[in-house]
């Protein structure tokens, strides 16, 4: 499978850090000998970084590192993060101040979620805090004496 830019991108950036790949014929012509000790499924030596397979590219990289070459590239989250536990409690308190029971704070989980999810454990955390703030926003709209900004200041309130 052929690179995608990013990775490409990755390995021009490595390339041109440890030397390999330097401005100029004489740098150019060091670059192509460099990627001609590599060759494609049919044996054929390669002349581009886009005929690189990811194997080779993991070796070019290896050998960047060797060089002493680091990746400084942010790394990706293949996935979001989940609620924490104290998040779902937040929530669960702050929908039982307005009385709500499970079937209504599962309704507003859909609704916030466009009805990808209906339980507060599923969550994401960055959905839980946007749940936690609308929450937080319904109930000082039913009681403006409510002052406070976090989850904490607002349990104090209303134990008086």
């Amino acid at each position: 499978m052929p690179l995608n830019p990013k990775q490409i991108k990755i390995l021009q950036t490595a390339l041109r850090a440890v030397g390999l790949r330097k401005p100029g014929k004489a740098g150019e012509a060091q670059y192509r000998f460099y990627l001609s000790q590599f060759s494609d499924s049919k044996g054929r030596k390669i002349t581009s970084c886009k005929q690189l397979t990811n194997v080779q590219l993991d070796e070019i990289l290896a050998t960047c590192v060797e060089l002493g070459w680091h990746n400084t590239a942010k790394a990706t989250v293949s996935r979001p993060a989940r609620i924490s536990q104290a998040m779902i409690i937040g929530i669960a308190e702050l929908a039982g101040d307005l009385g709500w029971n499970h079937g209504q704070l599962s309704g507003m989980v859909s609704r916030m979620t466009q009805g990808r999810k209906t339980d507060p454990s599923e969550l994401t955390t960055s959905e839980g805090i946007k749940v936690i703030e609308a929450l937080k926003a319904m109930l000082k709209r039913i009681n403006p004496a409510v002052t406070a900004n976090n989850l904490s200041d607002i349990q104090m309130e209303l134990s008086f």
